[in-house]
């Protein structure tokens, strides 16, 4: 699948002073009326990270959430707004997925968008959060809510086993020393088997065997996954993206899609 550059378009604000930004915020929140404009100033000119430490000193300094000033203070789809851009990013997400299982009809499409980007590290924050804030775990709610193709995948991604070339792997403990996995680094030579096993589970035979394809996109780097696709193309003479398309369909296309755009 083609890469697509993506470039951020909310950035850490240089000099940034979080004391001075919830003085800023309080200010444009005190007396009659309230400042909109110098709101949306601060919020949309800094990085999540830097929301954060605003929200926290603006506790330190005044004693109250930032969410709740703005409970107090606005209204509508600006106060959800900003209340959102002030918390934390993990709890967020936790949050939009117990929504998304606990409304009427599980919305599948949540899932893949949080789920099928998410490095190891990032979805095992937000599973320790779900279970936090709902005290039950995130695979049991996916487990209940999802069926399938579907759901096998999205439980293969909340295992947070994918082989991640960037991130350096921990220390190793002298207790367990087989604890920690070296990583593979991409290779040709694996790029074909997978390829072929990608092949034969779904265009090269009737029907689809979901269960190597989960096996393989929510274990494999990303580096190695496009080696796999560049091999799967030259076997089948389809792009994997268009052999996704032919071979699966709905929820279950959408993230395996996903997972290949990354």
């Amino acid at each position: 699948m083609a890469e697509v550059p993506l470039k951020p378009t909310l950035v850490a604000a240089a000099g940034f002073d979080a004391t001075a930004d919830a003085l800023n915020l309080r200010d444009a929140m005190k007396g009659l009326g309230t400042d909109e404009d110098r709101i949306i100033d601060v919020l949309t000119h800094r990085s999540s990270l830097q929301r954060a430490e605003i929200a926290a000193k603006y506790k330190v300094a005044y004693e109250k959430d930032l969410e709740e000033a703005f409970a107090s203070e606005l209204h509508g789809d600006f106060e959800r707004v900003c209340k959102y851009m002030v918390r934390p990013i993990t709890t967020l997400l936790a949050e939009e997925l117990h929504r998304a299982m606990h409304r009427p009809g599980t919305k599948e499409g949540v899932l893949v968008e949080i789920l099928c980007s998410r490095s190891n590290k990032e979805i095992r924050l937000i599973a320790a959060e779900y279970h936090k804030l709902f005290n039950k775990s995130l695979e049991s709610d996916i487990a209940s809510d999802t069926s399938r193709d579907f759901e096998d995948l999205m439980l293969a991604l909340v295992n947070a086993e994918r082989d991640e070339l960037h991130v350096k792997p921990p220390k190793p403990d002298p207790a367990h020393p087989a604890a920690v996995k070296p990583v593979p680094q991409p290779s040709a030579e694996r790029a074909q088997n997978q390829a072929e096993q990608l092949y034969k589970a779904g265009e090269g035979r009737l029907g689809t065997s979901e269960k190597s394809f989960n096996m393989i996109l929510a274990t494999q780097s990303y580096e190695q996954l496009r080696l796999t696709f560049e091999a799967y193309e030259k076997i089948s003479k389809k792009t994997f993206e268009q052999a996704i398309r032919s071979e699966t369909h709905g929820d279950y296309q959408d993230a395996l899609l996903a997972i290949g755009k990354t």
